[in-house]
């Protein structure tokens, strides 16, 4: 097994240049994907997905069976069934 990809949106000015490592994103407003230069562990920078319909989307080079992936997720309130996970 080894690192398909790694990002730690740290190199980024605005949700424009994530296109530089994913393949797009996508939203149905732009409020539901937002990028905060400053919002992210450390200081450094984050994404934000304020609804279900943002979303970051990376396509694997070869393609794979198995996938694992590694977030940390800082929700605003502990997940309900109002405040989706």
């Amino acid at each position: 097994m080894a690192l398909q990809f790694c990002d730690g949106f740290d190199s980024y000015g605005a949700i424009g240049d994530t296109v530089g490592k994913w393949g797009s994103y996508r939203f149905s407003v732009a409020a539901d994907l937002s990028f905060l230069p400053t919002g992210g562990r450390f200081g450094g920078g984050a994404v934000r997905f304020s609804a279900t319909t943002g979303m970051l989307v990376r396509k694997t080079n070869p393609a794979v069976d198995e996938m694992f992936v590694w977030a940390a997720i800082f929700p605003r309130s502990y997940p309900t069934t109002s405040t989706p996970f």
